[in-house]
């Protein structure tokens, strides 16, 4: 049996070489072998492929695929073959003007039904691949929104256009890698090889619970598994983080990933509490901090002592301020000591305050209904402020809380009916994950495990 569900897991995932010592631990310390699977339902062009536009205009020069393929109509001799990589402030209707293609051509693909509407919503990195005959006449067009991705306009032999869409299923290799903070998140995980992308994702999971520059010291660990995405045998992003364990002083926070009832993937807790919480530790993705949360803090232009109620994230101007948690705008206003400011309510207890914004966001103003993550406004330095700087509140019935230590709801539990299955299909990940941590402790201690008697685990 055991066999057996080796044999699926490598069925549907690729290990990485090297590392399938670390999967045969988990397995055998495992009672039931039920393992989280990559399908063609988990995968979104939004969500999976952790890749920029620019790096996906990359690679299409490195993938052996992509080109025209030749069939009897597109092999006369007077064809020519074109491609183009879409760019900022392009439409396909300039593209093909700049290419001198008829738009009677054009208004032929955007009149078929479904797929050519999707020519209307073309974006920078996106690839057309043309084919025209010698009266520049369109002949077959491909159009491909990332690598995995072909919508393909063909005229027949009447001459009517033909589409055909299709998506491949990249190979899916799982992949272990931990590092060590030393100066930065992201510095440290450059060293071991990480993209910025993945990093990112990576405390896009654990936000809810840590502050990624308040909290971390150097010292601070993480270990992860995740998935890398290829095809043709080149490697075109990254996938999901299956499971992922952050040491941060003398905290723990583990997450293991779960596809619920409505095929939505999540990160939860061991225990199956959600990792996404009612707020988020900090409202922007910021560079440095200017000031703490300090009641008696020397004020910076007045030289006296004033009570800083909040924490102060410098950051470039124009950086995105996000909303906390889901709240309705009470305020949108600008006064001499705060600049440009907004005051979100919560529910009926909590309220948060975001001041010396450059400007607000699209649509934002008093009573807008807002949802946590959502821009709305940009870091700026107006009102009472040095520098360029996000001056955020943290209020609970009226009382200013640390935002970094306040106390948050409780994170939504995995439905009682789903308990089950929710055990089987994550503690192989858990085995998998901390299997691979002790064999990285072991290594590097002298045989000494390196967290024993020194972190709590905040959210098993």
């Amino acid at each position: 049996m055991l066999r057996k569900a080796l044999n699926t897991f490598l069925g549907s995932h690729v290990i990485s070489r090297g590392k399938l010592v670390f999967l045969a631990t988990a397995i055998t310390s495992a009672a039931v072998i039920i393992i989280y699977q990559g399908s063609s339902s988990s995968y979104t062009e939004d969500a999976s492929i952790y890749v920029t536009p620019k790096q996906l205009e990359g690679n299409f020069g490195q993938v052996a695929y992509g080109q025209i393929e030749r069939s009897p109509i597109t092999e006369s001799p007077k064809m020519s073959y074109f491609s183009e990589i879409v760019k900022s402030g392009d439409n396909v209707a300039l593209i093909f003007k700049r290419w001198k293609i008829p738009a009677l051509d054009l208004q032929e693909l955007l009149d078929i039904e479904i797929h050519g509407a999707k020519l209307r919503r073309i974006f920078p990195g996106h690839k057309l691949n043309f084919l025209i005959n010698e009266n520049r006449r369109l002949v077959k067009l491909e159009y491909w929104p990332n690598l995995l991705h072909k919508i393909e306009f063909e005229r027949n032999e009447t001459g009517v256009f033909i589409a055909n869409e299709t998506k491949r299923e990249p190979e899916r290799t799982i992949t272990y890698s931990h590092a060590v903070i030393e100066d930065s998140l992201f510095l440290s995980s450059q060293e071991a090889g990480l993209t910025d992308g993945l990093t990112m994702r990576l405390a896009q999971i654990f936000q809810w619970d840590i502050d990624f520059v308040l909290d971390i010291r150097s010292g601070d660990r993480f270990f992860m598994i995740y998935e890398e995405l290829y095809i043709d045998n080149q490697w075109i992003g990254n996938g999901e983080i299956l499971a992922a364990q952050f040491f941060n002083q003398k905290d723990k926070y583990t997450a293991v990933i779960f596809e619920k009832r409505d095929g939505v993937l999540g990160h939860f807790s061991p225990t199956g509490k959600s990792m996404r919480k009612a707020f988020l530790r900090a409202p922007l993705d910021f560079s440095r901090i200017s000031s703490n949360f300090n009641l008696r803090r020397k004020h910076p232009l007045f030289d006296r002592t004033m009570p800083h109620r909040g924490i102060d994230y410098a950051a470039p101007q124009g950086t995105p301020v996000l909303a906390s948690g889901d709240g309705t705008i009470s305020t949108a206003a600008k006064t001499e000591a705060n600049g440009n400011y907004i005051v979100i309510k919560h529910g009926e207890s909590i309220v948060t305050k975001y001041l010396h914004l450059s400007k607000f966001g699209g649509d934002i103003r008093p009573g807008k209904h807002v949802t946590q993550g959502q821009v709305i406004g940009y870091v700026g330095a107006t009102g009472w402020a040095t520098a360029p700087h996000l001056h955020y509140e943290f209020l609970v019935n009226g009382t200013h809380k640390n935002p970094r230590t306040v106390k948050l709801p409780d994170a939504t539990p995995i439905a009682v009916k789903d308990e089950e299955e929710f055990r089987l299909k994550t503690n192989t990940l858990i085995s998998m994950l901390n299997s691979y941590k002790e064999e990285i402790e072991i290594s590097t201690s002298g045989g000494r495990n390196i967290n024993e008697g020194k972190s709590e685990a905040k959210n098993d």
